[in-house]
């Protein structure tokens, strides 16, 4: 098809319709909610993130390994979302699709740059756009990782390909003779570029063939290092975004061998034959050259397992042996291999059930990777974009097709963001190689991609509605696979959101009823039974959870929710020894350390709880509860003084804590030493702890009663006293109403209470 408009508005033209198709199939994004996996952990319920840009987040982002991973720059887009959009679900999914569609519009240039062919390059990028594998990374919060490091991959690749069409290397001809070489004078005869099988000119000969007599020094110019630094820099932010991206420095190789054509088949053969020096240094050169990239590529290798192993994240091999893992292997790649030519039954979880996979699928799929590899391979030198494809495909996946096993998961769609290029690639120049002499072709070929383009479209509207809220995704999930105990697990947690509680118990137990040792619905179900005050219930399922328990970052969370539920059945002790070991995972936690020191003061030990506090406020110097802690430790001992410094603290941490302002107000109004009293700053702090409890909480108002009568205020007092009378006896707490009411005796004889001899 013979284009009609200039090559550079028809161009422009394609970028257009290519974003607007894409903005198009995925509008509704804008009204999707977010969903119980990952977005509360990543935003919803990340206190590092959800407030938007500060110093302190902006330190957390660069230097924290979260959820298993180090991604800074993810991070911070994060943190941008919620500056900008705060907790709106729709702002984040806008974000994932302004990078989805720029992926496709620059996959479409990178194409057209490495191959000069318009309308192969338009179709990868159209499948790309609109697949519906692709959803889950468009729709998913948590996924903006993978659109954002795919953004950068594109990137880097563009950045190459400047580079290597300034590159001093000349492509081998194909009887195996050099080029001159970049030393020579090129301007004394005419260079031959390569051609594909159409004999369109492509690779670093197109640039030659526009003027083969141009001397050198205008053919390489300097700026190709700074395309080089380019592409360096945008595959580092790509790898702070997402560590996926650590196969990139081969897919480089697969570009420089097709379609840049910086080396070829016969040199291959001549190197392996001994042949000519040329052929061994150029293809020695194109690997030095990527050195810099592998290097990164190792170095977020082992950052990024060190960080899923210090998380937990890596399961024992106890839970998949080596022979579970290598065997899924084959069998993953046809599955994904399968998705793309047919996505349908997609769900958000796909759990690996063991024993569900048989020796014989092993061997089939094993089979057929091994006939498509060796087709792949016997066709390099007439069709090189199939081995490029392919090579593409297999290698991109290669990093979480599952011999390191994360999770749970036996496949997702999210994993084939990237590597369905691959496969693209090999249908939008094979085909159209296959029915070159078809008399009929082009008719063939545009109502194909049009079939495929409807067909894409229809099923990605589809997939997209499901995503709409985590119930709706969820129940798609378990509709598909009744034993996914993760998808029952989160749904409960859905349920919660939404006030159903009974819901949300019964979603636990369905999950437990599929695996008994799916701890994480035994966390959430101790978590519901901990909110319903069953705190037996509570603390025997947080125990049995962490009798399951693998992942670091889960165990930390479920020995603080331990905790938690023994500190509110008044176990202190058994609090105390949950809270440590906790930090004795991760000794970086401030508040866990000043929760610790609240059960060992209750325990009554103040020497171990005062050390607690001290550690705390180290981790965190303006962490209130710490300096609470230690003002009741100094009120506890007689040093109110240095509970007056204690209690000034913790309200400069934070203006708003209401023991703080209590314990204050009330030494203010009530001690013994006239030095430290004052009424009047007593009454302010008393009423503003009041109006944060809303008047609910007797304590708080008899000690607002107390500060009115030092402050002479005697008709407030005694009218305060009484409202905190009536509220303790409604409350059942016949002690406290007794006590205000002999505090009101005094107060109606306008006298203040005064701790001691006065």
């Amino acid at each position: 098809m013979t284009p009609t408009f200039p090559k550079p508005v028809l161009k422009f033209l394609i970028c257009v319709f290519l974003a607007a198709i894409t903005f198009a199939v995925y509008a509704g994004v804008s009204r999707c909610s977010f969903i119980a996996l990952d977005d509360w952990v990543y935003v919803v319920d990340n206190p590092n993130i959800r407030n938007g840009f500060s110093w302190s987040s902006i330190k957390w982002a660069l230097d924290s390994v979260y959820a298993g991973y180090w991604i800074p720059v993810t991070w911070l887009v994060h943190i941008a979302d919620c500056q900008f959009y705060g907790l709106h679900p729709g702002g984040h999914h806008v974000t994932n699709l302004i990078f989805h569609i720029a992926n496709t519009v620059l996959l479409f240039l990178l194409l057209e740059k490495l191959t000069t062919r318009l309308w192969p390059s338009a179709f990868v990028a159209l499948l790309f756009g609109i697949h519906p594998m692709h959803v889950e990374s468009v729709a998913w919060v948590a996924e903006l990782k993978d659109v954002l490091s795919s953004f950068f991959f594109l990137l880097t690749l563009l950045a190459y390909t400047a580079y290597a069409r300034r590159s001093k290397f000349i492509p081998q001809s194909e009887s195996g003779n050099a080029k001159p070489a970049s030393g020579q004078n090129v301007t004394s005869s005419k260079i031959k570029p390569p051609r594909d099988l159409r004999g369109q000119v492509v690779g670093t000969g197109a640039a030659l063939e526009s003027d083969a007599t141009m001397p050198s020094s205008t053919l390489y110019p300097r700026s190709r290092w700074l395309a080089y630094s380019a592409a360096l820099f945008a595959f580092v932010l790509g790898l702070m975004a997402k560590p996926m991206l650590v196969t990139l420095p081969f897919v480089l190789l697969l570009l420089d061998f097709w379609p840049l054509k910086r080396f070829n088949v016969p040199a291959l053969r001549s190197l392996s034959e001994g042949r000519p020096k040329q052929d061994s240094a150029t293809l020695q050169r194109l690997f030095f050259e990527k050195l810099p990239f592998f290097l990164l590529a190792a170095f977020f290798s082992y950052v990024t397992f060190l960080a899923e192993r210090l998380a937990g994240a890596v399961k024992p091999t106890g839970e998949f042996s080596v022979a579970d893992r290598f065997g899924h292997v084959p069998v993953s790649f046809v599955w994904y291999l399968a998705k793309f030519f047919w996505p349908a039954n997609l769900s958000v979880l796909y759990m690996w059930h063991k024993g569900t996979t048989s020796d014989l699928e092993i061997m089939w799929a094993s089979l057929l990777l091994l006939g498509m590899s060796a087709f792949a391979l016997f066709r390099a030198r007439a069709n090189p974009c199939l081995l490029v494809g392919w090579l593409w495909f297999l290698g991109m996946l290669f990093p979480v097709i599952g011999i390191v096993q994360a999770g749970d998961q036996a496949y997702a769609d999210r994993f084939a963001y990237l590597p369905y290029i691959g496969l693209s690639i090999i249908i939008a120049w094979g085909i159209p190689e296959v029915l070159a002499k078809v008399p009929s072709r082009g008719v063939i070929l545009w109502t194909s991609v049009a079939v495929i383009g409807v067909a894409c479209c229809w099923r990605t509207v589809v997939e997209l509605g499901y995503w709409k809220d985590g119930l709706t995704l969820l129940n798609r999930a378990v509709a598909l696979d009744p034993k996914n105990e993760m998808a029952w697990g989160a749904m409960g947690f859905e349920y919660e959101v939404q006030g159903n509680y009974a819901k949300a118990l019964d979603c636990e137990r369905r999950a437990l009823s599929v695996n008994n040792r799916f701890y994480l619905a035994w966390n959430y179900l101790a978590h519901l039974l901990a909110r319903e005050k069953d705190y037996a219930g509570a603390e025997n399922a947080y125990q049995t959870a962490l009798s399951f328990m693998w992942f670091r970052e889960d165990r930390i969370d479920g020995f603080n929710r331990l905790g938690d539920t023994f500190e509110s059945d008044q176990k202190y002790a058994l609090a105390a020894a949950a809270y440590q070991n906790s930090l004795a995972l991760d000794s970086n936690q401030a508040d866990t350390e000043g929760k610790l020191g609240q059960c060992l003061l209750k325990a009554q030990q103040p020497d171990s709880a005062a050390a607690a506090f001290q550690r705390a406020i180290a981790l965190q110097p303006d962490n209130p509860n710490a300096y609470v802690g230690l003002g009741m430790i100094s009120q506890g001992q007689g040093l109110d003084s240095d509970a007056v410094a204690d209690y000034r603290a913790a309200l400069k941490a934070d203006p708003d804590t209401v023991l703080a302002l209590n314990n204050l107000a009330w030494i203010l109004a009530a001690d013994s030493d006239p030095a430290l009293r004052n009424g009047s700053e007593a009454v302010s702090l008393a009423e503003h702890a009041c109006q944060l409890t809303h008047y609910h909480q007797p304590v708080l108002i008899g000690t607002l009663a107390a500060a009115y009568a030092e402050a002479g205020q005697f008709d407030k007092a005694v009218a305060t006293a009484q409202k905190a009378h009536d509220i303790a006896l409604a409350q059942g707490d016949q002690h406290r109403a007794d006590r205000n009411m002999e505090l009101m005796k005094l107060y109606k004889a306008h006298k203040a209470f005064h701790m001691g001899p006065d």
